[in-house]
């Protein structure tokens, strides 16, 4: 009885972590376009959508350009070490492994 309830267990654990997985490459492939991330929650916004939002082991800094509307700089961190930040420069992306 006891193996099968540490099999239950160990693939719930599995099935968790694809899915942690699968929201925090999501929510990097968006930020890296300057998209808005999609499983994060704002801790400290404005109403334009600036500010700083928290996943699941990682944290998005979004910039806006208030005459745009439109984020011109995005930073990802994961389990707080910076990742990646994506900047608009002159209609261009660029991005920054910082890694």
């Amino acid at each position: 009885m006891t193996k099968k309830i540490l099999r239950y267990m160990f693939i719930a654990v599995i099935i968790l972590a694809a899915i942690w997985a699968a929201m925090a490459v999501t929510d990097y492939l968006r930020c890296r376009s300057l998209k808005e991330p999609v499983f994060v929650r704002p801790i400290i916004s404005d109403d334009s959508g600036e500010g700083v939002f928290e996943g699941v082991g990682y944290h998005i800094m979004i910039y806006r350009d208030p005459e745009q509307n439109a984020a011109t700089e995005m930073s990802y961190s994961l389990f707080g070490r910076g990742i990646m930040k994506a900047e608009l420069i002159d209609g261009e992306i660029y991005v920054k492994n910082l890694d």
